[in-house]
């Protein structure tokens, strides 16, 4: 059934800033999340705000009928179920696939937005997105990857197809006895059987960070750099990589989101550039609390 009105049009292209508003908003939030759980990575809470953060903007996205958003983040709902319900865990590695899924959306809602046309972000943004969810699905403990993923992305595609242009489509998929008058079955009588209770499956234990937070290591590598007009998101990045033996391409996913929120919150001050960009030293909220701490001692 296929519904096809200006006035729906209309309401459509009016509400249409508010999705892109409240998404962008919902991004910013998961970022914030993914950061508070490097501290308590076990936190049911944040976990569950977490997977809310992916759920609204696919159910959002899905009375717009943006279906490669839709199905980009049904991938990144799926994973965060899996983490909260204690399926998988999250790593380094995981948390920044997160983020790179993030910034995914964000290039996906630019790329709908009438006001901010993105088309230089159009031609490799299709094998960034297989790469993100190719990477999303591996992180599932075998077993845990819903059958009907496939069959939805299938679904969409055919829809997105055959729908006319300009037209909303509203599915309704019937059971073969949905209109017929309801009738009680005649169950014959069977012994009773005991109910056995079932053994739940233990959860895989949740990996412990194998490093310091983000933040205490930016602090140390510019304690340690000591640059007199601060020191540069790549200087940062390299010290880190190079001290604590990680992945290059997720300290920097990390260093680049905790440097922004670190500005904004007063722990680090930025010399010189904008954004993650620039120059950065040791802000007044860390110094003070230093001071406070040698005191004490």
């Amino acid at each position: 059934m296929s519904i096809h009105s200006n006035d729906d049009e209309d309401f459509l292209r009016d509400a249409l800033p508010a999705f892109i508003s409240e998404s962008v908003e919902l991004l910013d939030q998961l970022e914030h999340l993914l950061l508070e759980l490097e501290d308590r990575p076990n936190d049911r809470e944040l976990l569950d705000a977490l997977f809310r953060c992916a759920h609204t903007i696919k159910g959002s996205a899905g009375l717009f009928g943006l279906d490669e958003i839709v199905a980009f983040t049904h991938h990144v709902e799926t994973f965060l179920d899996a983490l909260r319900e204690g399926h998988t865990h999250l790593s380094a590695k995981n948390s920044a696939v997160l983020l790179q899924s993030g910034d995914q959306i964000r290039r996906l809602i630019t790329l709908v937005d009438p006001g901010r046309r993105d088309t230089d972000a159009a031609p490799d943004i299709d094998d960034q997105r297989e790469s993100l969810i190719a990477a999303l699905v591996a992180a599932l403990p075998a077993g845990a990857q819903p059958n009907q993923t496939a069959a939805h992305q299938v679904d969409v595609a055919g829809n997105a197809a055959s729908a006319p242009t300009g037209a909303h489509r509203i599915a309704l998929h019937y059971k073969t006895d949905t209109l017929v008058a309801p009738v009680a079955p005649v169950v014959p009588a069977t012994p009773a059987v005991k109910k056995v209770k079932a053994v739940k499956a233990a959860k895989p234990a949740s990996a412990k960070p194998s490093h310091p937070t983000f933040m205490l290591m930016i602090s140390d590598a510019l304690k340690k750099l000591a640059e007199r007009n601060g020191s540069s998101r790549q200087a940062i990045v390299k010290f880190i990589v190079a001290n604590y033996k990680l992945d290059e391409k997720s300290v920097n996913q990390h260093v680049k989101l905790v440097l922004k929120n670190g500005v904004k919150s007063g722990n680090i001050k930025q010399s010189s550039g904008v954004g993650a960009s620039g120059s950065f030293k040791l802000g007044d909220n860390i110094k003070n609390a230093e001071k406070i701490k040698a005191k004490k001692q």
